[in-house]
């Protein structure tokens, strides 16, 4: 037994030398690591903070929703919704939408000059000016959860017009897609109404679309092929006075835009990200509200983007 014990000392003493003198090896140097596994590790990490960055602004938009809805769950008033449905009802809407933002570019890669940040781009003095203009026609679908709380799907289609502009030289080009398939989806809380019919309410809206193999031609008149993504979220603030069939309203918002350019021919390739030079916005609508359960409603933009609505609904 002693034998035993012995060796079992000696073996444990063993094995924590070894466990030091790797740790204090792994410590000082990660020559031990393969290139391999550790640009791997790298090349994910930053990845990862890409991802984290994307998650940070829809938990922000939807955090602010959230909160904004809870309230409504805790004060909202039985007289009244609103531009809200109302509970247990559906309403179907079509409308147009057009609208312009301008953007910065924020990063990318090409085949000849590697990757740059934003601060690479402030650091080279790039000087352009680029906008991104929409028009969508779409459908959308809202059913009311409750008398103060609304979700909704969007679903169409989108032209998108991308421009950029050297301000210093002639290095200009332009991108005009065909209608492609869009989609959106969101909810709408009535925080609280007032006897008056005066009410205040926030929501959140969420849109993506994409359009791929586009023939893109810069100024030297390249030919390209072009893939061109964007998403947008949005959170808003608003208040209102419904005044028989009518209800004017206007508010705030806050929307971030990412779009993704992504061109190639068959010598050279280049990636590019883009956000947008404003965040903070304003609006303005009116409702109106039409025999047969019928409704109109016309809404601007301002401050984010210059964009202009016009839907038709039904509520059921």
């Amino acid at each position: 037994m002693e034998e035993y014990l012995k060796f079992e000392r000696k073996h444990l003493s063993l094995s924590l030398s070894l466990s030091e003198e790797l740790n204090h090896y792994f410590l000082r140097s990660n020559n031990l690591i393969h290139p391999v596994f550790r640009d791997g590790f790298f090349c994910a990490a930053k990845k990862a903070n890409k991802k984290e960055g994307v998650m940070k602004k829809i938990l922000f938009v939807g955090g602010l929703a959230f909160i904004f809805m809870v309230s409504g769950m805790s004060i909202a008033s039985a007289e009244g919704k609103g531009r809200n449905v109302g509970r247990n009802k559906f309403k179907i809407e079509t409308g147009y939408e057009w609208d312009a933002r301008d953007l910065a570019l924020d990063s990318g890669k090409s085949s000849t000059g590697g990757k740059f940040s934003k601060t690479d781009i402030e650091g080279r003095n790039w000087q352009y000016d680029n906008t991104l203009k929409r028009d969508m026609f779409w459908v959308k679908g809202t059913y009311g959860i409750t008398d103060f709380l609304d979700v909704f799907t969007k679903l169409g289609t989108v032209r998108s017009r991308h421009k950029s502009d050297e301000k210093r030289g002639t290095d200009d080009s332009t991108l005009n897609t065909n209608y492609d398939f869009a989609w959106g989806t969101g909810l709408r809380v009535n925080i609280y109404e007032w006897p008056n019919k005066i009410y205040i309410n926030s929501g959140f809206e969420y849109l993506r679309g994409k359009h791929e193999d586009k023939i893109f031609y810069n100024s030297a008149r390249d030919r390209y092929s072009v893939d061109m993504e964007w998403e947008e979220w949005i959170g808003r603030v608003e208040s209102g006075w419904r005044i028989k069939r009518f209800t004017p309203y206007l508010g705030v918002q806050y929307s971030d835009c990412e779009m993704k350019w992504d061109m190639e021919n068959e010598s050279y390739w280049e990636y590019n990200e883009y956000a947008p030079k404003e965040n903070w916005g304003g609006f303005y609508g009116l409702d109106v509200q039409l025999p047969r359960d019928f409704q109109i409603n016309y809404e601007s933009h301002l401050g984010d983007k210059e964009s202009y609505l016009l839907s038709v609904g039904y509520k059921f």
